[in-house]
Protein backbone atom coordinates (compact mmCIF):
# COMPACT_ATOMS: atom_id res chain seq x y z
CA UNK A 1 0.00 0.00 0.00
CA UNK A 2 1.10 3.65 -0.49
CA UNK A 3 1.70 5.07 2.41
CA UNK A 4 1.05 9.25 1.67
CA UNK A 5 3.72 11.37 3.85
CA UNK A 6 3.04 15.08 1.74
CA UNK A 7 2.54 17.93 3.88
CA UNK A 8 -0.09 20.94 2.08
CA UNK A 9 -1.75 23.54 2.41
CA UNK A 10 -5.47 24.52 0.37
CA UNK A 11 -5.73 28.30 1.26
CA UNK A 12 -8.62 30.94 0.40
CA UNK A 13 -11.42 28.17 0.11
CA UNK A 14 -15.26 28.56 0.79
CA UNK A 15 -15.57 25.79 3.37
CA UNK A 16 -18.31 23.48 3.42
CA UNK A 17 -17.61 21.33 5.99
CA UNK A 18 -20.28 18.43 5.63
CA UNK A 19 -21.94 19.42 8.78
CA UNK A 20 -24.45 21.78 6.64
CA UNK A 21 -23.77 24.71 8.35
CA UNK A 22 -23.17 27.85 6.20
CA UNK A 23 -19.38 27.95 4.21
CA UNK A 24 -16.57 29.96 5.65
CA UNK A 25 -13.42 30.72 4.44
CA UNK A 26 -10.86 28.96 5.73
CA UNK A 27 -7.14 27.42 4.88
CA UNK A 28 -6.57 23.45 5.23
CA UNK A 29 -3.72 22.23 6.45
CA UNK A 30 -3.05 18.62 5.09
CA UNK A 31 -0.32 16.40 6.59
CA UNK A 32 0.28 12.97 5.28
CA UNK A 33 -3.16 11.34 5.06
CA UNK A 34 -4.96 13.21 7.32
CA UNK A 35 -6.33 17.21 8.22
CA UNK A 36 -3.79 18.44 10.33
CA UNK A 37 -5.45 21.46 11.09
CA UNK A 38 -8.44 23.81 10.11
CA UNK A 39 -8.14 27.40 10.42
CA UNK A 40 -9.16 31.34 8.84
CA UNK A 41 -6.84 32.28 6.22
CA UNK A 42 -3.54 33.61 7.61
CA UNK A 43 -3.73 31.61 10.86
CA UNK A 44 -1.11 28.60 10.02
CA UNK A 45 1.93 28.39 9.79
CA UNK A 46 2.96 27.39 6.28
CA UNK A 47 6.69 27.44 6.34
CA UNK A 48 7.98 24.94 4.20
CA UNK A 49 4.23 24.15 2.79
CA UNK A 50 3.04 23.39 -0.40
CA UNK A 51 0.29 26.11 -1.48
CA UNK A 52 -2.57 25.25 -3.45
CA UNK A 53 -4.54 28.55 -4.06
CA UNK A 54 -8.75 28.01 -4.03
CA UNK A 55 -9.92 31.76 -4.27
CA UNK A 56 -13.01 31.66 -5.73
CA UNK A 57 -13.33 27.71 -5.19
CA UNK A 58 -15.28 25.56 -2.88
CA UNK A 59 -13.78 22.88 -0.54
CA UNK A 60 -15.67 19.66 0.75
CA UNK A 61 -15.21 16.45 2.22
CA UNK A 62 -14.91 13.32 -0.68
CA UNK A 63 -18.07 12.46 -2.02
CA UNK A 64 -19.14 9.23 -1.01
CA UNK A 65 -21.12 7.05 -3.23
CA UNK A 66 -23.83 4.79 -1.50
CA UNK A 67 -24.74 3.07 -4.63
CA UNK A 68 -21.88 1.51 -7.04
CA UNK A 69 -20.93 -1.54 -8.73
CA UNK A 70 -16.95 -1.76 -8.78
CA UNK A 71 -16.62 -4.91 -6.75
CA UNK A 72 -14.37 -5.69 -9.92
CA UNK A 73 -14.35 -2.85 -11.60
CA UNK A 74 -12.24 -1.67 -9.71
CA UNK A 75 -9.75 -4.06 -9.75
CA UNK A 76 -9.35 -3.74 -13.62
CA UNK A 77 -9.30 0.28 -13.69
CA UNK A 78 -7.56 1.36 -10.28
CA UNK A 79 -7.44 4.76 -11.26
CA UNK A 80 -10.84 4.87 -11.19
CA UNK A 81 -11.62 7.89 -13.60
CA UNK A 82 -15.20 7.56 -13.46
CA UNK A 83 -15.74 8.48 -9.78
CA UNK A 84 -12.48 10.88 -8.74
CA UNK A 85 -13.30 12.94 -11.69
CA UNK A 86 -16.45 13.62 -10.19
CA UNK A 87 -15.21 14.10 -6.74
CA UNK A 88 -16.16 10.85 -5.37
CA UNK A 89 -13.53 9.22 -3.13
CA UNK A 90 -15.81 6.57 -1.09
CA UNK A 91 -17.79 3.73 -3.08
CA UNK A 92 -19.86 1.35 -1.19
CA UNK A 93 -20.04 -1.57 -3.33
CA UNK A 94 -21.69 -5.54 -3.09
CA UNK A 95 -25.39 -3.13 -3.85
CA UNK A 96 -28.66 -5.23 -5.16
CA UNK A 97 -27.84 -8.04 -3.40
CA UNK A 98 -24.80 -8.88 -5.65
CA UNK A 99 -21.37 -8.45 -3.47
CA UNK A 100 -18.04 -10.72 -5.18
CA UNK A 101 -16.79 -9.88 -1.57
CA UNK A 102 -18.53 -12.79 0.00
CA UNK A 103 -17.63 -15.56 -2.45
CA UNK A 104 -14.43 -17.23 -3.88
CA UNK A 105 -13.48 -15.94 -7.03
CA UNK A 106 -10.43 -15.61 -9.63
CA UNK A 107 -10.19 -12.29 -11.23
CA UNK A 108 -7.07 -10.73 -13.27
CA UNK A 109 -4.32 -13.06 -11.23
CA UNK A 110 -6.12 -12.44 -7.89
CA UNK A 111 -8.17 -14.34 -5.44
CA UNK A 112 -10.26 -13.94 -2.80
CA UNK A 113 -13.40 -15.94 -1.00
CA UNK A 114 -14.55 -13.43 1.73
CA UNK A 115 -14.98 -10.26 2.71
CA UNK A 116 -11.31 -9.87 4.03
CA UNK A 117 -9.46 -11.24 1.29
CA UNK A 118 -11.43 -9.31 -1.03
CA UNK A 119 -10.14 -6.34 1.50
CA UNK A 120 -6.63 -7.37 0.77
CA UNK A 121 -6.85 -7.80 -2.97
CA UNK A 122 -8.52 -3.78 -2.84
CA UNK A 123 -5.41 -3.14 -0.95
CA UNK A 124 -2.54 -4.37 -3.39
CA UNK A 125 -3.89 -2.88 -6.61
CA UNK A 126 -4.29 0.46 -4.14
CA UNK A 127 -6.85 1.88 -6.39
CA UNK A 128 -7.81 6.04 -6.67
CA UNK A 129 -10.39 5.70 -4.21
CA UNK A 130 -11.42 3.70 -1.05
CA UNK A 131 -13.92 0.76 -1.60
CA UNK A 132 -16.49 -0.53 1.17
CA UNK A 133 -18.87 -3.44 0.78
CA UNK A 134 -21.99 -4.62 1.82
CA UNK A 135 -22.92 -8.67 1.96
CA UNK A 136 -25.08 -9.57 -0.77
CA UNK A 137 -28.55 -11.58 -0.12
CA UNK A 138 -28.26 -13.01 -3.77
CA UNK A 139 -24.72 -13.87 -3.55
CA UNK A 140 -24.80 -15.28 -0.01
CA UNK A 141 -28.15 -17.39 -1.55
CA UNK A 142 -25.35 -18.42 -4.40
CA UNK A 143 -22.90 -19.71 -2.32
CA UNK A 144 -24.83 -21.99 -0.65
CA UNK A 145 -28.01 -23.18 -2.98
CA UNK A 146 -26.85 -21.89 -6.45
CA UNK A 147 -28.98 -20.28 -8.75
CA UNK A 148 -32.15 -22.05 -9.26
CA UNK A 149 -35.27 -21.53 -7.53
CA UNK A 150 -35.05 -24.51 -4.72
CA UNK A 151 -37.04 -24.39 -1.77
CA UNK A 152 -34.75 -23.13 1.11
CA UNK A 153 -34.21 -25.91 4.13
CA UNK A 154 -33.69 -24.38 7.30
CA UNK A 155 -30.08 -26.12 6.90
CA UNK A 156 -29.59 -24.33 4.15
CA UNK A 157 -30.87 -20.83 5.82
CA UNK A 158 -28.46 -21.72 8.66
CA UNK A 159 -25.78 -21.65 6.50
CA UNK A 160 -26.67 -18.47 4.36
CA UNK A 161 -26.96 -16.80 8.26
CA UNK A 162 -23.43 -17.91 9.47
CA UNK A 163 -21.90 -16.46 6.28
CA UNK A 164 -23.91 -12.79 6.72
CA UNK A 165 -22.51 -13.03 9.67
CA UNK A 166 -18.82 -13.89 9.17
CA UNK A 167 -19.22 -11.14 6.18
CA UNK A 168 -20.41 -8.62 8.57
CA UNK A 169 -17.59 -9.43 11.38
CA UNK A 170 -15.42 -9.29 8.52
CA UNK A 171 -16.35 -5.46 7.80
CA UNK A 172 -19.55 -5.14 5.38
CA UNK A 173 -21.23 -2.14 6.26
CA UNK A 174 -24.34 -3.30 5.41
CA UNK A 175 -26.66 -5.96 3.93
CA UNK A 176 -28.11 -5.64 0.49
CA UNK A 177 -30.90 -7.37 -1.01
CA UNK A 178 -31.84 -7.19 -5.10
CA UNK A 179 -35.51 -9.05 -4.96
CA UNK A 180 -36.18 -8.58 -8.59
CA UNK A 181 -32.63 -10.35 -9.85
CA UNK A 182 -32.08 -14.38 -9.69
CA UNK A 183 -31.44 -15.80 -7.32
CA UNK A 184 -32.52 -12.81 -4.74
CA UNK A 185 -36.23 -12.98 -6.58
CA UNK A 186 -36.66 -16.66 -5.86
CA UNK A 187 -36.26 -15.76 -2.14
CA UNK A 188 -39.73 -15.71 0.36
CA UNK A 189 -40.02 -12.68 2.88
CA UNK A 190 -39.63 -15.30 5.63
CA UNK A 191 -36.09 -16.01 4.64
CA UNK A 192 -35.12 -12.52 4.84
CA UNK A 193 -36.85 -12.19 7.78
CA UNK A 194 -34.71 -15.03 9.14
CA UNK A 195 -31.34 -13.59 7.83
CA UNK A 196 -31.76 -9.81 9.06
CA UNK A 197 -31.50 -10.19 12.42
CA UNK A 198 -27.96 -10.87 11.99
CA UNK A 199 -27.57 -6.96 11.63
CA UNK A 200 -28.69 -6.51 15.60
CA UNK A 201 -26.88 -4.25 17.68
CA UNK A 202 -24.09 -3.95 14.33
CA UNK A 203 -25.97 -0.23 13.19
CA UNK A 204 -25.82 -1.72 10.02
CA UNK A 205 -28.62 -0.79 7.46
CA UNK A 206 -30.45 -3.14 5.26
CA UNK A 207 -29.79 -1.73 1.66
CA UNK A 208 -32.55 -3.02 -0.72
CA UNK A 209 -33.05 -3.28 -4.50
CA UNK A 210 -36.99 -3.88 -3.47
CA UNK A 211 -39.32 -6.50 -5.22
CA UNK A 212 -41.23 -3.89 -7.11
CA UNK A 213 -40.46 -0.19 -7.77
CA UNK A 214 -43.50 -0.50 -9.85
CA UNK A 215 -47.02 -2.00 -9.93
CA UNK A 216 -45.77 -3.20 -6.38
CA UNK A 217 -44.32 -0.35 -5.50
CA UNK A 218 -45.88 0.12 -1.99
CA UNK A 219 -46.61 -3.75 -0.76
CA UNK A 220 -42.67 -3.78 -1.79
CA UNK A 221 -41.77 -0.97 0.71
CA UNK A 222 -44.01 -2.26 3.45
CA UNK A 223 -41.81 -5.62 2.98
CA UNK A 224 -38.98 -3.94 3.35
CA UNK A 225 -39.79 -2.24 6.30
CA UNK A 226 -40.56 -5.45 7.54
CA UNK A 227 -37.21 -6.95 7.02
CA UNK A 228 -35.15 -3.88 8.52
CA UNK A 229 -37.39 -3.64 11.65
CA UNK A 230 -35.91 -7.72 12.07
CA UNK A 231 -32.47 -6.08 11.29
CA UNK A 232 -30.90 -3.10 13.20
CA UNK A 233 -34.06 -0.71 12.34
CA UNK A 234 -31.93 1.08 9.66
CA UNK A 235 -33.50 0.55 5.71
CA UNK A 236 -31.97 2.51 2.75
CA UNK A 237 -33.72 2.09 -0.01
CA UNK A 238 -31.61 1.43 -2.88
CA UNK A 239 -32.29 3.78 -6.14
CA UNK A 240 -35.77 4.81 -4.80
CA UNK A 241 -38.32 5.49 -7.85
CA UNK A 242 -41.72 4.96 -9.10
CA UNK A 243 -41.19 3.18 -11.92
CA UNK A 244 -43.68 2.87 -14.81
CA UNK A 245 -46.23 6.06 -16.11
CA UNK A 246 -48.96 3.67 -14.60
CA UNK A 247 -46.88 4.22 -10.86
CA UNK A 248 -45.75 8.44 -10.86
CA UNK A 249 -49.17 8.75 -9.76
CA UNK A 250 -47.65 6.16 -6.40
CA UNK A 251 -45.26 9.28 -4.95
CA UNK A 252 -47.46 10.65 -2.48
CA UNK A 253 -48.33 7.14 -0.90
CA UNK A 254 -44.97 6.01 -0.88
CA UNK A 255 -43.86 9.27 1.03
CA UNK A 256 -46.68 8.38 3.72
CA UNK A 257 -45.25 4.61 4.05
CA UNK A 258 -41.78 5.75 4.31
CA UNK A 259 -43.06 8.22 7.15
CA UNK A 260 -45.24 5.43 9.22
CA UNK A 261 -41.75 3.33 8.94
CA UNK A 262 -39.75 6.40 10.79
CA UNK A 263 -42.98 6.70 13.05
CA UNK A 264 -42.60 3.17 14.15
CA UNK A 265 -38.77 3.74 15.22
CA UNK A 266 -37.16 3.14 11.94
CA UNK A 267 -34.11 5.21 10.11
CA UNK A 268 -34.99 5.20 6.92
CA UNK A 269 -32.75 6.62 4.18
CA UNK A 270 -32.41 6.73 0.57
CA UNK A 271 -30.26 6.85 -2.84
CA UNK A 272 -31.18 7.99 -6.25
CA UNK A 273 -28.94 8.91 -9.42
CA UNK A 274 -30.35 11.89 -11.27
CA UNK A 275 -31.82 10.59 -14.43
CA UNK A 276 -34.78 9.11 -15.51
CA UNK A 277 -33.10 6.23 -17.62
CA UNK A 278 -32.49 3.16 -15.39
CA UNK A 279 -29.76 0.32 -16.56
CA UNK A 280 -30.21 -3.17 -15.90
CA UNK A 281 -29.78 -6.18 -17.52
CA UNK A 282 -31.39 -6.95 -21.10
CA UNK A 283 -32.96 -10.31 -19.75
CA UNK A 284 -35.38 -7.68 -17.75
CA UNK A 285 -37.72 -6.94 -20.15
CA UNK A 286 -38.74 -10.59 -20.41
CA UNK A 287 -41.98 -11.16 -19.39
CA UNK A 288 -42.66 -14.08 -16.68
CA UNK A 289 -41.76 -16.99 -16.73
CA UNK A 290 -38.98 -16.65 -19.41
CA UNK A 291 -37.56 -13.57 -16.80
CA UNK A 292 -37.17 -16.56 -13.92
CA UNK A 293 -34.82 -18.83 -15.78
CA UNK A 294 -31.29 -18.84 -14.87
CA UNK A 295 -29.53 -19.03 -18.43
CA UNK A 296 -31.78 -17.29 -20.29
CA UNK A 297 -29.33 -16.88 -23.33
CA UNK A 298 -28.78 -20.91 -23.69
CA UNK A 299 -32.19 -21.40 -23.16
CA UNK A 300 -33.54 -19.41 -26.31
CA UNK A 301 -31.15 -20.25 -28.60
CA UNK A 302 -32.30 -24.43 -27.62
CA UNK A 303 -35.83 -23.33 -27.97
CA UNK A 304 -36.40 -20.94 -31.05
CA UNK A 305 -40.06 -21.47 -30.34
CA UNK A 306 -39.71 -19.25 -27.24
CA UNK A 307 -40.19 -16.58 -29.27
CA UNK A 308 -43.27 -16.36 -30.40
CA UNK A 309 -44.68 -17.23 -26.77
CA UNK A 310 -42.50 -14.28 -25.31
CA UNK A 311 -43.88 -11.90 -28.20
CA UNK A 312 -47.59 -13.06 -27.81
CA UNK A 313 -46.90 -12.39 -23.59
CA UNK A 314 -45.80 -8.83 -24.78
CA UNK A 315 -49.15 -8.16 -27.48
CA UNK A 316 -51.18 -9.20 -24.30
CA UNK A 317 -49.85 -6.61 -21.86
CA UNK A 318 -47.80 -8.65 -19.86
CA UNK A 319 -44.64 -6.83 -19.25
CA UNK A 320 -45.10 -4.52 -22.19
CA UNK A 321 -42.04 -3.09 -23.59
CA UNK A 322 -41.96 0.53 -24.69
CA UNK A 323 -39.03 0.23 -27.36
CA UNK A 324 -38.52 4.18 -27.80
CA UNK A 325 -37.51 4.37 -24.40
CA UNK A 326 -35.33 0.86 -24.24
CA UNK A 327 -31.86 2.21 -25.64
CA UNK A 328 -28.84 -0.60 -25.62
CA UNK A 329 -25.88 0.35 -23.78
CA UNK A 330 -23.56 -2.84 -23.71
CA UNK A 331 -23.33 -6.38 -24.66
CA UNK A 332 -20.19 -8.59 -24.32
CA UNK A 333 -20.54 -9.03 -28.42
CA UNK A 334 -19.01 -5.97 -28.99
CA UNK A 335 -17.89 -6.68 -32.75
CA UNK A 336 -21.37 -7.81 -33.67
CA UNK A 337 -23.67 -4.70 -31.45
CA UNK A 338 -21.20 -1.80 -31.08
CA UNK A 339 -22.85 0.24 -33.71
CA UNK A 340 -26.49 -0.60 -32.01
CA UNK A 341 -24.83 1.23 -28.13
CA UNK A 342 -26.99 4.24 -27.28
CA UNK A 343 -29.83 3.78 -29.56
CA UNK A 344 -33.38 2.47 -28.97
CA UNK A 345 -34.70 0.08 -30.02
CA UNK A 346 -37.41 1.06 -32.53
CA UNK A 347 -33.78 2.80 -34.23
CA UNK A 348 -32.24 -0.32 -33.97
CA UNK A 349 -34.77 -2.68 -35.51
CA UNK A 350 -34.76 -0.14 -38.42
CA UNK A 351 -31.40 -0.86 -38.96
CA UNK A 352 -31.20 -4.55 -39.01
CA UNK A 353 -34.53 -4.32 -40.80
CA UNK A 354 -36.63 -6.07 -37.58
CA UNK A 355 -39.17 -5.19 -35.87
CA UNK A 356 -38.20 -3.95 -32.29
CA UNK A 357 -39.10 -7.08 -30.37
CA UNK A 358 -37.05 -9.02 -32.80
CA UNK A 359 -33.53 -6.98 -33.07
CA UNK A 360 -34.21 -7.24 -28.87
CA UNK A 361 -34.42 -11.18 -29.03
CA UNK A 362 -31.53 -11.12 -31.86
CA UNK A 363 -29.27 -9.03 -29.46
CA UNK A 364 -30.60 -11.06 -26.12
CA UNK A 365 -29.57 -14.61 -27.85
CA UNK A 366 -26.19 -12.96 -29.28
CA UNK A 367 -24.89 -12.44 -26.06
CA UNK A 368 -23.98 -13.81 -22.83
CA UNK A 369 -24.00 -10.48 -21.09
CA UNK A 370 -26.18 -7.37 -22.40
CA UNK A 371 -27.03 -3.87 -20.44
CA UNK A 372 -30.36 -1.50 -21.36
CA UNK A 373 -31.52 1.58 -20.46
CA UNK A 374 -34.71 2.06 -19.42
CA UNK A 375 -36.46 5.79 -19.84
CA UNK A 376 -40.16 4.25 -17.14
CA UNK A 377 -39.40 7.07 -14.69
CA UNK A 378 -41.11 10.57 -14.44
CA UNK A 379 -39.26 13.67 -14.11
CA UNK A 380 -41.46 15.59 -12.04
CA UNK A 381 -40.95 12.89 -9.62
CA UNK A 382 -37.04 12.98 -10.08
CA UNK A 383 -37.50 16.53 -8.74
CA UNK A 384 -39.65 15.88 -5.97
CA UNK A 385 -37.44 13.12 -4.49
CA UNK A 386 -34.47 15.20 -4.62
CA UNK A 387 -35.99 17.63 -1.99
CA UNK A 388 -36.11 14.75 0.59
CA UNK A 389 -33.24 15.68 3.28
CA UNK A 390 -32.94 12.10 3.68
CA UNK A 391 -31.99 11.24 0.50
CA UNK A 392 -28.57 10.71 -1.19
CA UNK A 393 -26.80 10.71 -4.00
CA UNK A 394 -26.05 7.58 -5.48
CA UNK A 395 -24.99 6.30 -9.19
CA UNK A 396 -25.57 2.22 -9.16
CA UNK A 397 -22.65 2.80 -11.55
CA UNK A 398 -19.02 1.99 -11.89
CA UNK A 399 -15.39 3.20 -11.15
CA UNK A 400 -13.89 2.67 -14.49
CA UNK A 401 -12.02 4.91 -17.33
CA UNK A 402 -13.73 6.63 -20.36
CA UNK A 403 -12.12 4.38 -22.85
CA UNK A 404 -15.07 1.72 -22.94
CA UNK A 405 -11.91 -0.55 -22.36
CA UNK A 406 -14.54 -2.52 -19.42
CA UNK A 407 -17.95 -1.83 -21.03
CA UNK A 408 -19.91 1.01 -22.21
CA UNK A 409 -21.37 2.34 -19.16
CA UNK A 410 -24.81 5.00 -18.37
CA UNK A 411 -23.83 8.59 -18.18
CA UNK A 412 -24.49 7.84 -14.62
CA UNK A 413 -21.35 6.37 -13.51
CA UNK A 414 -19.11 9.72 -14.84
CA UNK A 415 -21.90 12.57 -14.02
CA UNK A 416 -24.10 11.67 -11.00
CA UNK A 417 -22.57 13.29 -7.99
CA UNK A 418 -22.36 17.26 -10.44
CA UNK A 419 -25.68 16.35 -12.11
CA UNK A 420 -27.21 15.45 -8.66
CA UNK A 421 -25.74 18.79 -6.85
CA UNK A 422 -26.83 20.89 -9.38
CA UNK A 423 -30.36 19.63 -9.23
CA UNK A 424 -30.72 19.64 -5.72
CA UNK A 425 -29.10 23.62 -5.44
CA UNK A 426 -32.52 24.45 -6.76
CA UNK A 427 -33.81 23.70 -3.52
CA UNK A 428 -31.23 23.96 -1.06
CA UNK A 429 -28.42 25.87 0.19
CA UNK A 430 -24.54 24.52 -1.15
CA UNK A 431 -23.95 23.60 2.27
CA UNK A 432 -27.06 21.05 2.46
CA UNK A 433 -26.18 19.79 -0.70
CA UNK A 434 -23.32 18.50 0.49
CA UNK A 435 -24.06 17.26 3.42
CA UNK A 436 -26.53 14.74 1.57
CA UNK A 437 -23.11 13.94 -0.44
CA UNK A 438 -20.99 13.77 2.33
CA UNK A 439 -21.72 13.43 6.31
CA UNK A 440 -24.81 11.94 5.70
CA UNK A 441 -23.77 8.54 3.99
CA UNK A 442 -20.69 8.94 6.10
CA UNK A 443 -23.32 8.62 9.23
CA UNK A 444 -25.73 6.09 7.69
CA UNK A 445 -22.91 3.75 6.98
CA UNK A 446 -20.69 4.24 10.01
CA UNK A 447 -17.60 5.55 7.73
CA UNK A 448 -14.98 6.29 10.44
CA UNK A 449 -13.25 9.76 10.22
CA UNK A 450 -14.78 10.61 6.90
CA UNK A 451 -17.56 12.98 5.48
CA UNK A 452 -16.70 16.03 7.13
CA UNK A 453 -13.43 18.37 7.12
CA UNK A 454 -12.21 18.49 10.82
CA UNK A 455 -8.23 18.11 12.04
CA UNK A 456 -8.42 14.37 12.92
CA UNK A 457 -10.36 13.38 9.87
CA UNK A 458 -8.82 11.43 6.82
CA UNK A 459 -8.32 14.28 3.92
CA UNK A 460 -10.46 13.08 1.45
CA UNK A 461 -11.03 16.03 -0.18
CA UNK A 462 -12.90 18.19 -3.32
CA UNK A 463 -11.92 21.32 -4.99
CA UNK A 464 -14.71 22.67 -7.19
CA UNK A 465 -16.46 25.28 -8.54
CA UNK A 466 -20.13 25.03 -7.47
CA UNK A 467 -21.49 27.52 -10.69
CA UNK A 468 -19.79 24.51 -12.66
CA UNK A 469 -21.40 21.72 -11.54
CA UNK A 470 -22.97 19.49 -13.78
CA UNK A 471 -22.98 16.49 -16.33
CA UNK A 472 -25.28 15.48 -19.56
CA UNK A 473 -27.25 13.01 -20.13
CA UNK A 474 -25.34 11.93 -23.73
CA UNK A 475 -26.21 8.84 -24.98
CA UNK A 476 -23.80 8.93 -27.75
CA UNK A 477 -21.46 9.94 -25.49
CA UNK A 478 -21.81 8.02 -22.44
CA UNK A 479 -18.45 8.39 -20.98
CA UNK A 480 -18.18 12.16 -20.80
CA UNK A 481 -17.25 13.60 -18.21
CA UNK A 482 -18.81 16.01 -15.92
CA UNK A 483 -18.09 19.40 -14.96
CA UNK A 484 -17.15 21.55 -11.59
CA UNK A 485 -14.68 19.55 -10.12
CA UNK A 486 -11.11 20.61 -10.21
CA UNK A 487 -9.49 18.51 -8.07
CA UNK A 488 -10.03 14.89 -5.62
CA UNK A 489 -7.50 14.08 -2.72
CA UNK A 490 -7.75 11.19 -0.89
CA UNK A 491 -6.01 10.22 1.93
CA UNK A 492 -3.85 13.31 0.77
CA UNK A 493 -3.00 12.12 -1.90
CA UNK A 494 -3.77 13.62 -5.58
CA UNK A 495 -6.45 11.58 -6.97
CA UNK A 496 -7.62 13.85 -9.90
CA UNK A 497 -6.46 17.10 -11.17
CA UNK A 498 -6.50 15.82 -14.83
CA UNK A 499 -2.45 14.95 -14.47
CA UNK A 500 0.01 13.66 -12.33
CA UNK A 501 -2.79 11.73 -9.89
CA UNK A 502 -1.33 10.03 -6.61
CA UNK A 503 -3.52 7.24 -5.41
CA UNK A 504 -3.98 6.39 -1.74
CA UNK A 505 -7.53 4.18 -1.56
CA UNK A 506 -8.36 1.30 0.56
CA UNK A 507 -10.44 -0.96 1.25
CA UNK A 508 -12.64 0.05 4.10
CA UNK A 509 -10.89 -0.92 7.51
CA UNK A 510 -11.78 2.68 8.26
CA UNK A 511 -15.18 1.46 9.24
CA UNK A 512 -16.66 1.87 12.65
CA UNK A 513 -16.58 -1.23 15.26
Amino acid sequence: MNVNTKRFAICGAALYDGSGDKPRMADVLVEGERIKAVEPPGVLDLKDTEIISARSLALAPGFIDVHAHSDTTIIARPNGESKVSQGVTTDIVGNCGSSSAVRKREYLGYEWEDVESYGKVIDAVCPALNIATLAGHGSIRGVVQGDEDIPMTDETLKKMRALLEKSLEQGAVGFSSGLIYIPGKFSKTEELLALAPALKGTHKPYATHMRSEGNQLIEATQEAIAIAKAGDSRLQVSHIKTSGRANWSKFDTLMATLAQGRADGLQITADRYPYIYSRTGLRMTLPEPFNSIPGIVKYLNEHPEADDEIKALWKKGVKRANWERIVLCYTNNNAAHEEYFGLDFVTIGKKMGKAPEDAYLDILKNATNSQAMYGSMSEENLERFIQQPWLMPGSDGYAMGPDYELQHAHPRSFGTFPRFFKYAAKYFDYEEVVRRMTSLPASVFNLKERGRILPGYYADLVLFDPEWMNAEMDFSDMHKFSTGVLKTFVAGGLAYDRSNPDYHGRFGRFIKA
